[in-house]
């Protein structure tokens, strides 16, 4: 495929539908949707555009039909308006999805930013200017009309925005890898995947919006009540309730937001009572059940199923796989047991009122929250097989350090939670749990405190740094490799072109670049043979750390803003982390992978460590052995990696 002519390829679009809010396939399949500019290129030729075109132009569609490559940024963008606008299908085997080539060499989602972090010249990177009008001739003007129809200035600006986009996709390309063949693999899947969507509950979603609404209608005259009408709305209305506190003698300083309401609530016992009834019904209708709900029915197709809700290397510095439009990997757990949430989607479908769930099972919005995962079903004649990964990142973490008792104790299938709280003396289960899930990485004692009372294991400092400090004796393997990460890193990046392996040679450094011309990129080859890219990794100088030999610091995305970045620190515990996250994805994509060559299910979801596979109802039990079997087989480049799974079949993703 790499051998084959592409064409770059973009187009810009107008459409009453909002592309981030219902995805590429249904704003694709929209009978609003019209192209408004296409620019394209064959290879290093000219770049040729059209504007209002009716037609596919004949020299794309000739390459396209002749199998030639496509190549664009986030091409699943332009493969949908092929698909389902012009109805022409290239095989995702021949597309060249610049976006994800550069996800893969460490580089922004944004072609803009990714232009700017490879240092492109002004005149190949995209045009800032002309994105802002692209956002606007989008939609319709204000008051109706089309700004295409309406104003020829801006659609030629538009279409020089275009070709630029091209000239900016082009430059990009030609600088980096394409993506390794195991990769291309998976982008397949992935396509796959996404183009297979998942099956949503219509009947369920309504019943549950009815519900959700009614509550809300509840909480609010109930807050209008309590405030003397001057807050009617506490989820919305954030200011006049910040004054209504304010009038209360709470100091509200730090917002409203999820965490700043539960620390009012918890220093709230000096303060009347209403204060603390009004913050509570805050904290309840601000919860995002209804916007899933909402997103769910503004997403799902004619065949009620939604599309395009994963993204390939959607954790950039990892590559596990991340949530688009109704987001499964962010949806809440239940909190109600199986038999009683079962019980209380029943009474729901059933048309059960308000009062009826708010007696038999609690709070409404809370069974509201609970029951999300079961309006993700199986399509019609089909199941669920779905196996979630134990304790994968433990394990690998276990097996990169050569841990050899633990590694036995996870092949033994022993209570992996259990035994660390035995070794080192901890008071119960749940601690052995938040040890193995918080300390492996470098976590200190301050951190390890706050992590410990999200698991509702509340202790003082002095136990945490106890805690710390006695898992660390009793796990010296794994402290071992941290500094020996960090050792191989240093000394990559002052030996350019030198390999230098950890872990037993289960995982290399290697740098390239460290010149005054070019600044460093540092490679970490994981077991898979896949590679970690951190760019621009140099040492910055600490005064807090003098003889130390400074910072390690790299370019790239800061997982709290989503930004990039230039000063990203990071160190031996944090590589550690980063080589185990990567790892446990290459086993998930791995057990994927064989799962859908053997054709023994069809992948339509993968959350955190959970694989979901649609099979047909009579082959259910048989397949989920034959899946499971496939699931917990070691994989080729972990021969030695015990794998655990659990799960099995399921009439909804929840119930």
């Amino acid at each position: 495929m790499q051998n084959a002519p592409a064409i770059s390829l973009d187009f810009e679009t107008f459409n009453l539908l909002d592309l981030k809010q219902v995805g590429a396939e249904l704003y694709a399949a929209s009978y609003s949707l019209e192209v408004t500019v296409i620019a394209w290129a064959i290879e290093n030729g000219p770049v040729k555009s059209v504007t209002n075109p009716r037609v596919l132009p004949a020299e794309i569609a000739s390459h396209l039909a002749q199998g030639g490559r496509l190549r664009a940024w986030n091409a699943a963008f332009e493969w949908a308006i092929l698909f389902n606008h012009y109805k022409l299908q290239v095989p995702w085997e021949n597309v060249d999805c610049t976006m994800q080539r550069a996800l893969y060499a460490g580089l922004p989602a944004s072609l803009e930013k990714a232009g700017m972090a490879l240092g492109l010249a002004p005149g190949m990177l995209k045009d800032n200017v002309g994105h802002r009008l692209m956002l606007q001739m989008t939609r319709p003007r204000l008051g109706g009309g089309k700004w295409h129809k309406d104003d020829p200035g801006k659609l030629a600006r538009l279409e020089l925005y275009c070709q630029q986009d091209v000239i900016a996709e082009r430059e990009i390309a030609s600088r980096l890898a394409y993506l390794p063949e195991t990769e291309r693999r998976v982008s397949l899947l992935d396509h796959q995947t996404n183009q297979r969507g998942i099956a949503l509950d219509i009947p369920l979603i309504q019943s549950l919006t009815d519900l959700a609404r009614e509550e809300t209608s509840h909480l609010n005259q109930a807050c209008a009540t309590l405030t003397s009408g001057a807050v009617t709305s506490p989820g919305t209305q954030t200011a006049k309730l910040t004054a209504w506190l304010q009038a209360k003698g709470v100091p509200v300083s730090d917002g409203l937001d999820k965490a700043a309401v539960a620390d009012l609530l918890a220093g709230v016992a000096a303060y009347a009572g209403d204060i603390k009834q009004v913050l509570e019904l805050r904290q309840e209708v601000a919860k995002s059940s209804t916007r899933k709900l909402v997103a769910m029915t503004r997403c799902a197709g004619s065949d009620h199923r939604v599309r395009g809700q994963l993204m390939y290397y959607g954790a950039s510095r990892t590559g596990r796989f991340s949530g688009k439009l109704i987001q499964p990997q962010n949806m809440p757990r239940p909190t109600f047991t199986k038999p009683n949430l079962k019980s209380a989607i029943t009474a729901i479908k059933q048309g059960a009122s308000r009062d009826t769930i708010d007696e038999l099972f609690g709070s409404p919005l809370d069974v509201v929250a609970s029951a999300l995962r079961s309006c993700l079903v199986p399509g019609p004649g089909k199941l669920f097989v779905s196996y979630d990964f134990k304790q994968i990142e433990a394990r690998v973490l276990v097996w990169l350090a050569r841990a050899l008792d633990t590694l036995k104790a996870f092949a033994d299938g022993e209570d992996i939670y259990v035994r660390e709280q035995k070794k080192i003396g901890l008071a119960s289960r749940l601690a052995g749990k938040v040890v193995v899930l918080a300390c492996g990485f470098g976590m200190g004692a301050p951190r390890f405190l706050e992590t410990a009372a999200t698991y509702g294991l509340i202790i003082t400092l002095a136990q945490a740094i106890q805690i710390v400090c006695d898992w660390r004796e009793a796990n010296p393997e794994i402290v071992d490799l941290w500094y020996a990460f960090e050792r191989a890193a240093r000394k990559a990046l002052f030996r350019p072109g030198v390999a230098f392996p950890v872990a037993g040679g289960k995982v290399t450094f290697q740098a390239r670049g460290a010149s005054f011309m070019e600044p460093a990129t540092l490679a970490m080859t994981l077991p898979s043979g896949r590679q970690l890219f951190y760019r621009n990794i140099r040492t910055v100088p600490d005064p807090s750390r003098p003889g130390k030999g400074g910072d390690l610091t790299y370019s790239g995305i800061d997982q709290t803003t989503r930004q990039w970045v230039d000063d990203i620190r990071t160190w031996g515990g944090k590589l550690v982390e980063n080589a185990v996250q990567a790892t446990a994805r290459d086993v998930l994509t791995d057990a994927a992978l064989r799962v859908d060559a053997a054709g023994f299910g069809e992948l339509v979801l993968s959350v955190h460590d959970e694989l979901i596979w649609e099979v047909p109802t009579s082959l259910a039990a048989e397949r989920a052995k034959a899946i499971l079997a496939w699931v917990e087989k070691s994989p080729a480049f972990a021969p030695d990696l015990p794998i655990g799974a659990e799960g099995g079949v399921k009439a909804s993703y929840g119930v």
